[in-house]
Formats: structure tokens, C-alpha cells, sequence
């Protein structure tokens, strides 16, 4: 999804489904210290204000991946952000949203007994 079709997505998945849990996904500008940080946050992502847009806030958590510098010439330093980056963020973020899926929705695994977790940790 993007700008302009923001509401109407939110909307249908809200028609859609009972009570949703959305986690959303988006880049953002930073620190140049931050380049390539991902961030995963409690709350909605409220998408656009590093470009100065005005775009309802979205999902009960957000992940955003810092791409590229913010705070001076946005639009101009978004056309310049290097693909390759945004294309490995992408696969990190994808990669631990399925793991995390996987984590949650199967059923624990037989595990060795307490004892020998700790006797392996000292040794």
C-alpha cells in the first residue's frame, strides 16, 4: 500500500477482519549514525512525516528501516537512497516476521531437561 490508497487499505482490512493486529512496515530518514537500523516500536507508524504529508497512523506496532539522511531536502535525498540498502532491510525485516510467525504459532518443542541446559552452559 502507499499514500493513495492508505485509507481505503485500512479500511478494508478493518471490514475485513475482527479486531486485526497490524504490524506496519515502512522507511524512514535519520542520523547518518543510523543508516540501516531497524527499529521496532509499540504503537502506530504515522507514515509520511519525514516528508512533511499528513497520512493516517496505521497498526497497533511499526518497523521502520532508516535509509537515508533526514532533515534537509527530503524528497531529493529519498530519489538518492541506495536501493541495494532498502532491498537488504527488506529481506532482514521479511526474514524475522516469518521466523517470529513460526516462534508463535507452533507448539513448543520437547526440550532437554533443566540440568543438562545449565551443566552445557558451564562447561
Amino acid at each position: 500500500m502507499h499514500a493513495v490508497n492508505l485509507e481505503a487499505t485500512i479500511q478494508e482490512i478493518e471490514e475485513k477482519f475482527a479486531n486485526p493486529f497490524i504490524i506496519a512496515v515502512d522507511a524512514c530518514l535519520g542520523r547518518t549514525e543510523n543508516i540501516g537500523y531497524i527499529n521496532i516500536k509499540p504503537g502506530p507508524l504515522r507514515p509520511g512525516t519525514g516528508v512533511n504529508k499528513h497520512l493516517p497512523a496505521v497498526g497497533q506496532m511499526h518497523i521502520i528501516g532508516v535509509v537515508n539522511v533526514g532533515g534537509f531536502m527530503e524528497y531529493l535525498v529519498l530519489q538518492n537512497t541506495r536501493l541495494s540498502l532498502v532491498m537488504r532491510m527488506a529481506e532482514v525485516i521479511g526474514t524475522g516476521l516469518i521466523n517470529s510467525c513460526r516462534r508463535f504459532f507452533q507448539p513448543p518443542k520437547a526440550t532437554q531437561p533443566e540440568t543438562a541446559l545449565f551443566t552445557a552452559r558451564t562447561k
